[in-house]
């Protein structure tokens, strides 16, 4: 079974879930427990101790997430977007390419992180003088 038929199962198909599929549950534990620390992240670390059973904890956290939670399908805070999915749309929203961004401090011998920083806080400047400056570079 995979991770998302396996946590399909966890949140939807509990006659499923008392199968024998205690090999899945040990196998998707770790990712699983990382997923659901999201959303209850004291539970999370309670269920983490390095000695403690898999298989067990799967379960606790199958009957926690059904009775007292009161799950019947898989919540939206369970999927989060990845790293390059965020920076992809963080990228679309500024309109500016990373390659210009690279030439830029380059070019002004100025650091990475502190044009990135300066586009998180200062993004109308700094998005009109990465502009300028790409005008300037196709100009040559």
């Amino acid at each position: 079974m995979e991770l998302f038929d396996f946590t399909r199962t966890l949140f939807e198909k509990p006659a499923l879930w008392n199968s024998d599929i205690n090999p899945d549950k040990k196998k998707h534990f770790f990712i699983t427990n990382r997923m659901l620390s999201i959303g209850h992240p004291m539970q999370a670390n309670l269920l983490q101790h390095i000695r403690i059973n898999p298989v067990h904890s799967m379960d606790v956290w199958q009957r926690l997430l059904r009775t007292k939670f009161k799950y019947n399908k898989t919540p939206f805070w369970f999927f989060t977007k990845g790293v390059t999915k965020n920076k992809l749309e963080k990228e679309a929203k500024i309109n500016v390419s990373e390659e210009l961004i690279k030439e830029y401090s380059r070019v002004y011998k100025i650091d990475i992180k502190s044009v990135r920083d300066s586009l998180i806080f200062f993004r109308d400047d700094t998005v009109k003088a990465l502009k300028e400056f790409e005008k300037i570079k196709t100009q040559k």
